[in-house]
């Protein structure tokens, strides 16, 4: 939640979760490889993650994710446009560029 706040751009931050996510190290040694090689300061996220600010965003988040309708049962829980159905969980994962375009609003 801190890289997303700090980063706040989705082009970089998102390649910067996936990377720490496919790592098989602990999440500070994960973000540190992923960083160096992502040339992304990382210390202002170190920073965040371990402060109050860091705590907050991270509550911020599972109050968004306890407010899912229907609850949230497994990962990846997928909505579009704040609704969820196991139809559009299974298009998702075979064809989610299809289900976007067919879903826009």
């Amino acid at each position: 939640t801190c890289a997303i706040n700090i980063i706040d751009d989705i082009n970089v931050y998102f390649p910067f979760i996936k990377c720490m996510e496919a790592k098989d190290t602990m999440p500070d040694k994960a973000a540190e490889k992923c960083a160096n090689a992502m040339k992304i300061d990382l210390a202002p996220i170190m920073s965040c993650a371990n402060s109050d600010k860091g705590n907050l965003l991270e509550h911020e988040m599972a109050l968004k994710t306890e407010a899912l309708r229907p609850n949230q049962t497994y990962v990846p829980w997928i909505t579009i446009n704040g609704v969820h159905t196991e139809k559009m969980q299974d298009m998702a994962q075979k064809d989610l560029l299809s289900l976007i375009c067919d879903t826009y609003k």
